[in-house]
């Protein structure tokens, strides 16, 4: 999907990961962490330009992120957006908006959760090779930490 997951931890016994093909084998379940940094979200952003959005700044602190990107309403201004991340029945990854500004100007949060609205969910983990019940997120020092259970699929 483009997005640059950092690193993925998988503990279980006898588990073997190949690259190419990517496939995993596991004769039972273990624990799975993926880590995505900040930098990566905004490189990802600025790949898909929802909106005709470009020039993106992420930072991830406090349970909230954090997104800042330039937007072009006749003219460029910059716009900045707080989103929160909830997993829902442990398979899907959404983002939901909590606030946006855009210098003063009103009616922006529509169309903000309206792009939202596009890309959600996020993360579906009926995409990955595993079968994956996520348990928890973590927003903060400028990475999204995913928590959960992974097995055999």
């Amino acid at each position: 999907m483009g997005l640059v997951v950092d690193e993925i931890q998988v503990d279980g016994l006898t588990t073997t990961i190949a690259v190419d093909p990517i496939g995993v084998q596991m004769e039972t379940p273990g624990n799975l962490v993926a880590h995505v940094a900040a930098l990566d979200l905004a490189s990802f952003l600025d790949l898909k330009s929802p909106g005709g959005l470009r020039d993106f700044a992420v930072a991830i602190r406090e349970g909230n992120v954090y997104v800042e990107a330039t937007a072009r309403v006749i003219v460029e201004m910059r716009a900045k957006v707080t989103c929160t991340l909830r997993i829902e029945e442990g398979k899907r990854l959404f983002v939901d908006l909590q606030s946006v500004d855009v210098l003063g100007m009103g009616g922006m949060k529509n169309l903000v959760q309206g792009h939202l609205d596009q890309i959600n969910p996020v993360l579906d983990v009926e995409d990955l090779p595993l079968a994956v019940v996520l348990d928890e997120v973590i927003a903060d020092h400028d990475r999204i930490t995913l928590k959960g259970k992974a097995g055999p699929r």
